[in-house]
């Protein structure tokens, strides 16, 4: 009978690498999931830049009959509570890492995203939309900087 024995060098250090790796992708996923929140919250507060400045004369507003002429996609920015009101938050729900990004508090924001009795003029869809090649990379940055 023919037997072989191998010895392989280095293997306690392949061992304990290969174990560091569930810790690394864990870490490095949130970095990364925190990264993606932050620029999906700066292209949501741009999206709900966009929008025209209400502007006030002596009595009522004057914009208002130019908006009804002239209906802009994008929310008018009155006092800019529902864009400093958008912030994003992170945490593990189970197993899962769970990422929400949008306004905080404030009643009108769903009504305007998703068109409920008024006209639909969305902001979080487009900044979405907007940064998805960003998003996938900055997950692709983590995944590869878990597994290096």
């Amino acid at each position: 009978m023919i037997g072989l024995n191998f010895k392989l060098i280095g293997a306690r250090s392949a061992q304990n690498y290969l174990k560091s790796i569930p810790d690394k992708l864990k870490s490095n996923t949130y970095r990364s999931m925190e990264r993606i929140g932050l620029i999906l919250v700066r292209e949501v507060k741009e999206q709900l830049s966009k929008g025209p400045k209400d502007i006030k004369k002596k009595g009522p507003r004057v914009e208002l009959y130019k908006y009804k002429k002239n209906p802009t996609p994008h929310l008018r920015v009155r006092t800019g509570r529902l864009r400093q009101s958008v912030t994003h938050s992170l945490n593990y729900e189970g197993k899962l890492l769970v990422l929400r990004v949008g306004p905080q508090r404030v009643q009108y924001a769903r009504k305007h995203e998703l068109g409920i009795k008024v006209k639909a003029r969305p902001y979080l869809k487009p900044a979405i939309k907007e940064k998805r090649r960003v998003i996938e990379q900055e997950f692709e940055r983590g995944l590869n900087r878990a597994i290096q």
